[in-house]
């Protein structure tokens, strides 16, 4: 198969319906009891998908469930673990105006590089029960700001993916985040004060606000909890 989405997670969806198809077909008889769920929002929290199952009880304790998703060409990797996932968006505002403007994307750009050193020397930790073995921060959508090349853009968007290791509790990685936040302004605060020359340049950082609209605690594939987890020997 070939197009987008194929992999994750065309093919699985593909291949539920094959099966299906064959067994009506066929004729075939199950030993055990079958059946397909496809859910929605998977990486949004899964509210309206698997949570809703859940709640009304449809598996059981003694099921056996496989959730297909992107493998290996041979078929020969299942996956037993998965990271937490946190998306966070900043909306950085400056001044939007052809000259001695506020320029928030160079504003953001700063923070970005800022807070992503902050991440990757923080959160540390290897398991190599995980692919890749540690906590992933990585700057990844970045929206619109303005049409034309000679205007200073006075709202800038970006996005973070953090995929983190199950050890580490997402509300500290969003304190963290917030940490950053307070002392990349306080800082610009500081310089401002101190009139070392650079004064028109951090009363801009100063004016840099970061507002944190969304925040999603994308629910990760595991058995126990809607955030990462290692498995447990029984």
């Amino acid at each position: 198969m070939y197009g987008r989405g194929t992999e994750d997670d065309g093919q699985a969806v593909f291949t539920a319906l094959l099966i299906l198809r064959d067994m009506k077909v066929k004729n075939l008889k199950s030993k055990i009891g079958f059946g397909v769920a496809f859910v929605a929002d998977e990486e949004m929290g899964s509210k309206y998908g698997i949570q809703y199952l859940l709640d009304k009880n449809i598996f059981g304790k003694s099921d056996l469930i496989i959730v297909p998703d992107a493998g290996s060409e041979d078929g020969m990797t299942i996956e037993v673990a998965e990271k937490s996932i946190l998306w966070v968006k900043f909306s950085v505002m400056g001044k939007q105006w052809p000259v001695n403007a506020i320029n928030a994307f160079r504003e953001g750009a700063r923070f970005l590089l800022d807070l992503d050193k902050i991440l990757h020397e923080k959160y540390t930790a290897r398991d190599d029960l995980f692919n890749v073995p540690y906590s992933t921060f990585e700057p990844t959508k970045h929206e619109k700001n303005v049409d034309n090349v000679n205007t200073i853009p006075g709202t800038d968007v970006f996005y973070f993916d953090c995929r983190v290791l199950p050890e580490y509790n997402l509300d500290d990685v969003l304190k963290t985040i917030d940490g950053a936040i307070s002392s990349f302004q306080t800082e610009g605060i500081n310089k401002k004060e101190e009139g070392d020359g650079t004064q028109g340049h951090w009363h801009r950082r100063r004016n840099m606000r970061r507002i944190f609209q969304e925040a999603w605690h994308a629910s990760s594939r595991v058995v126990h909890d809607d955030r990462g987890e290692r498995p447990q020997a029984r």
